[in-house]
């Protein structure tokens, strides 16, 4: 939501920065289910295999979605830190509130679902449809990413225009650098 909102009303923005910048969601699932099938046949993996495929792909349908990100996250390409890592992290914070913890474990327990009509994700290319952005943009991605995957997120940072754009790469993360 950031990217439309940066790109439909500019003069709202001094810069952009996202972190782990959402592409192309078809794309994205397609390259990470591939990414997937290829560590998990080397791996000998079958009971990974057999989930996988039963995994639309791409997966337009949301609990496909979280069943992919659950088999990304087990191979390494997803959260590279456990969800009580992430929550000492934030607990440390000293910009978050008590409120904002519980939102953010609601918002945790219900998943995206709510978020997409009849639990089915919405599809978009940024490539696309969002070629340029009129303020200095940032991209933070993890190298390692499957989720967001870095090549998509590389690729959209070389045909993007903007007045300034860098991409920073995390060498040793994921999904949450």
């Amino acid at each position: 939501i950031g990217l439309e909102l940066v790109h439909e009303h500019p003069e709202c923005f001094h810069d952009y920065i996202a972190v782990s910048q959402v592409v192309d969601h078809t794309r994205a699932v397609e390259m990470g289910i591939d990414w997937l099938r290829q560590e998990m046949q080397a791996n000998k993996d079958q009971k990974g295999l057999e989930l996988l495929d039963s995994i639309e792909n791409p997966a337009y349908n949301h609990s496909d979605y979280r069943k992919f990100a659950k088999l990304a996250t087990s191979y390494g390409g997803n959260y590279d830190k456990s969800l009580p890592e992430l929550a000492l992290i934030a607990f440390k914070a000293p910009e978050y509130t008590f409120i904002d913890y519980f939102r953010l474990l609601y918002g945790m327990n219900r998943g995206g679902k709510p978020l997409h009509a009849n639990g089915i994700m919405t599809q978009y290319n940024y490539i696309d449809s969002i070629p340029e952005i009129d303020v200095p943009i940032y991209f933070l991605i993890g190298l390692n990413d499957r989720n967001t995957p870095y090549a998509l997120v590389e690729e959209y940072y070389s045909q993007i225009k903007a007045p300034f754009k860098r991409l920073i790469v995390f060498e040793n993360s994921a999904h949450t650098p």
